[in-house]
C-alpha cells in the first residue's frame, strides 16, 4: 500500500479535484452527486446472482471510496483531521484499483494483438501482390506522424474492423446457449 501511494504521489497530477464544487450551488451539487451514487449502489440489490451482486457492490463501494478520498480528504490537513477510511472501504478501493488495472492491461494486450493481426494481414496482402514487405518501423510515419494512406484504403480498413466486430458479436450470441450448458 505504501509503494502504491508513493508511486501515485510521484506521478504528475492529471486531475485537480480542488476545482470541483466551487460555485454557489456546490453543497447542493455535492449532495445530489452522493445521492445518485447511493442509488447506483441500491440498484445492485436488484441483481439476482449473489456472486454478481457481491462483486458489483464491492466495485461500487470502491468507486464510492475513491470519490470520498477525492472530495472529502484535504491534503493540507493531518491524518487525524481527515475522515477515516473503514476497513471495508479500503478493501473495496484496492479491489477496484486491481480490476481497473487488469482491465487497462487487457485493453493494452488486445490493442497489441490487433496491431499484430493488421500487420500480418498487410504483409500477406503485399506478398500476394508481389510487393516488398516493410514493417512500420522501416517505412516510417507519413506527414505529422500519421501513416500515409488514401481515403479509400481507410474506408475499407474501417469497414473490415466493423465486419470483424459484427462477426464476433453474432458468433458470441450464437455460442451463448452452448456456453450456458457448460455452467448448468
Amino acid at each position: 500500500m505504501v509503494e502504491l501511494s508513493t508511486k501515485a504521489a510521484s506521478s504528475p497530477k492529471i486531475f485537480d479535484e480542488s476545482l470541483m464544487f466551487k460555485d454557489d450551488n456546490a453543497i447542493e451539487l455535492k449532495e445530489d452527486f452522493k445521492n445518485r451514487f447511493r442509488n447506483v449502489s441500491r440498484l445492485m440489490d436488484c441483481v439476482g446472482c449473489d456472486k454478481c451482486r457481491l462483486w458489483g457492490k464491492v466495485q461500487t463501494q470502491g468507486y464510492g471510496t475513491t470519490l470520498k478520498v477525492l472530495f472529502e480528504f484535504d491534503e493540507n490537513k493531518g491524518v487525524e483531521e481527515n475522515p477515516p477510511l473503514r476497513r471495508t472501504e479500503l478493501v473495496a478501493l484496492v479491489n477496484t484499483l486491481d480490476k481497473l488495472s487488469t482491465s487497462l492491461n487487457a485493453v493494452r494486450k488486445f490493442k497489441q494483438m490487433w496491431e499484430m493481426r493488421l500487420l500480418q494481414e498487410k504483409q500477406q496482402t503485399e506478398e500476394s501482390e508481389g510487393r516488398e514487405v516493410h514493417s512500420p518501423e522501416e517505412t516510417g510515419p507519413g506527414p505529422e506522424g500519421h501513416e500515409s494512406t488514401g481515403v479509400s484504403e481507410i474506408f475499407w480498413e474501417e469497414l473490415e474492423v466493423v465486419w470483424e466486430a459484427t462477426r464476433f458479436i453474432v458468433g458470441s450470441w450464437l455460442a451463448l446457449p452452448e456456453h450456458m450448458l457448460v455452467y448448468l
